[in-house]
């Protein structure tokens, strides 16, 4: 039985990680599989490696590599920058434009169905008949368990759905940064002994890039909720708390679809995130107050209970505090939580033990 499937990566400098990831895949590359690898621009030999590991290698350079005019960066910093923060952009920054590159490659591949990795990830499992199976069966879109973080001896420590094996007919991304596939086909979740992907983090890389690029998708794209939620996020890490309140505020204006997945984000997190610009800023009544009104939109939901907690705690209020953590233990474990499983039991142990001291 041959493969029925292909695998896609964008790379730039990726030399050190991408043997890993390669690696991981020497049966799939056995078996005859073909892996698709789309180069922008790399300097460190990221090319030569993977047409030496027997990929099918296209290199474009700096072609989704956007430069902003002047006016660009202007429309852009007076648009969403508030109290004199520190501007966005300013001429010929760049940023880059992820979803036509996925897409870019995804065409490359010699079948319909790719799946989509990063160099950085490396395969665990990879059950390639059984995948055979759902792809004949006719899944255009395939889900499956990404481990993201992996503790100080390496073990596994969060993990959710990950999105991104697809069929390149019915589905296609879509945002400069932090893009997403769209389209509507069937769709099927693969277990985590059929296929299993994990992400070995790195030191923090710059994430200005980033900022950049949802700055100019949500100029020019107002109306993406996600990608609202997400630049208000990268405004907020970046210490621009006034712009990004002004940016979380809008995205509790907006009408949202129904999730998609545990981690899309959703009112309670602009609710939690403003919660904190309010705590930064000494306003400790309005911050409690966004921690109330998440838990009554999401009532089911532990962390604004989680949230509050932590609160009441801050402040040396020992009764409440314990209070709200004997609420939030009462919650099951649940991925949309988004951290360690570990920590989800450490956080609320810690608030109750210290209430008793």
């Amino acid at each position: 039985m041959g493969v029925n499937f292909s695998i896609c990566l964008t790379v730039r400098n990726e030399v050190k990680t991408l043997p890993n990831l390669l690696i991981s895949l020497k049966g799939f590359r056995e078996r005859g599989g073909e892996i698709c690898v789309l180069d922008t621009g790399s300097t460190d030999g990221t090319a030569e490696l993977a047409r030496a590991f027997g990929c099918k290698v296209e290199e474009v350079g700096s072609e989704f590599l956007k430069t902003l005019t002047p006016e660009q960066a202007h429309n852009v910093n007076q648009r969403f920058i508030v109290d004199g923060e520190e501007p966005i952009l300013k001429e010929g920054d760049t940023f880059f434009v992820f979803s036509r590159a996925r897409n870019h490659v995804a065409k490359m591949a010699s079948n319909d169905m790719v799946l989509g990795l990063d160099a950085d990830e490396t395969v665990t499992h990879l059950d390639i008949d059984r995948i055979h199976e759902w792809i004949e069966m006719g899944f255009t879109h395939l889900d499956y368990i990404q481990v993201f973080t992996h503790d100080a001896e390496g073990k596994p420590e969060v993990e959710f759905l990950q999105c991104k094996f697809y069929d390149r007919r019915v589905y296609h991304w879509e945002n400069f940064t932090h893009e997403m596939l769209i389209g509507d086909g069937r769709r099927g979740t693969l277990d985590r002994e059929t296929f299993l992907l994990e992400h070995w983090q790195v030191a923090e890389k710059d994430r200005s890039g980033y900022l950049r690029g949802l700055a100019v998708d949500c100029f020019l794209h107002p109306h993406k909720d996600r990608q609202c939620q997400y630049f208000a996020r990268e405004l907020f890490y970046s210490g621009r708390l006034m712009s990004a309140k002004k940016e979380f505020e809008r995205h509790l204006k907006m009408k949202l679809p129904p999730p998609e997945y545990p981690t899309t984000p959703t009112h309670l997190d602009s609710l939690l995130f403003l919660g904190n610009i309010y705590g930064r800023m000494g306003n400790l009544g309005a911050e409690l107050d966004c921690y109330k009104k998440a838990q009554e939109l999401e009532p089911t939901n532990r962390r604004p209970v989680e949230r509050m907690a932590q609160f009441y705690q801050w402040h040396g209020d020992k009764k409440n505090a314990a209070e709200c953590a004997l609420k939030a233990a009462a919650f099951p474990w649940d991925e949309k939580y988004g951290g360690a499983r570990a920590h989800f039991s450490d956080i609320i142990n810690g608030i109750i033990n210290w209430s008793l001291i």
